[in-house]
This record gives C-alpha cells, structure tokens and sequence, in this order.
C-alpha cells in the first residue's frame, strides 16, 4: 500500500475514533441532550429516506426549500430484445454487421465450462484468462457512523 493511501487511512481511523470519542463526551455530560441526538439523527434518515421515496415519484422535479435543492433526474436505459434483433439480423445477414458496429457484443461466462463434456472442455480452457479486481471493504466501525 502507498504511503499516501497508509496517512489517508490512518486520518480516517483517527477521526473516527475522534467522531465516537465526542459522541461519548456528550453522552457522559449531557446522556439527555445524547438522546435528543440520537432522535434527531434518526429523524433525519427517516425524512431522506421518504423524501427520495416522494420525489422518485415525481420524476424531473425540483424544489427548494431554504436555499436547498432538491432535485430528481431521470435518464433513460435502452434495451434491446435481443433474441428478436439475433433472428431479425440472421434471417438479413447482418449478424457481422452487428457485431462490427458493436451492436451485438459476446460474451463468455468462464466458469461454466465445467459444465461442458471434458473432451470439450480442454478445447476452450485454453481461451480462459485470469485477471484480478479489486473491491474496497471499509472497516465495519470506520462505516458513516453519524
């Protein structure tokens, strides 16, 4: 790990430990203005969470409310019926001219050739690569804790 990565996690660390720190301060000399808190904190992921519910509803609205705005946007996903466009395209020849233009895309699932007859099999593993991803796992604790 880089050592600009290794600062960056140990501040997060730190100012979690910092954030829980303070919340226990309060808790200890206020345990009611802590409740109050933790209401309100509450209240607030509520009110988000039926908000966006509401406004999903309400699809390309805007409102604004003290100088806030909240907005919906919509974008539009397309999708092709792709069992009709293969058979369209073979039946006019065009199956080349799809793939070419990226229209048609193949793809392989490795790990089901498994599942092939084994003298099969050894015919297509040898077009099987491995590459590796990443996936970054936050500590549980370091998690938006507020």
């Amino acid at each position: 790990m880089s050592d600009e990565v290794q600062k960056l996690a140990e501040d997060l660390v730190n100012a979690t430990e910092e954030y829980k720190a303070v919340l226990s301060a309060i808790k200890e000399l206020d345990s009611e203005l802590f409740q109050q808190l933790s209401e309100v904190r509450e209240k607030c992921e509520n009110l988000e969470s039926a908000v966006k519910g509401m406004m999903k509803k309400n699809p390309d609205s805007e409102v604004l409310i003290s100088g806030h705005k909240f907005r919906v946007s919509t974008s539009t996903k397309s999708d092709l019926d792709l069992e009709s466009a293969v058979i369209r395209a073979e039946e006019l020849g065009h199956i080349e001219v799809l793939l070419a233009y990226g229209v048609l895309q193949f793809k392989g699932n490795a790990s089901m050739l498994q599942r092939l007859p084994e003298e099969i099999q050894e015919e297509y593993k040898k077009f099987v690569s491995n590459k590796k991803s990443h996936r970054i796992s936050m500590p549980k604790g370091l998690k938006r804790s507020w």
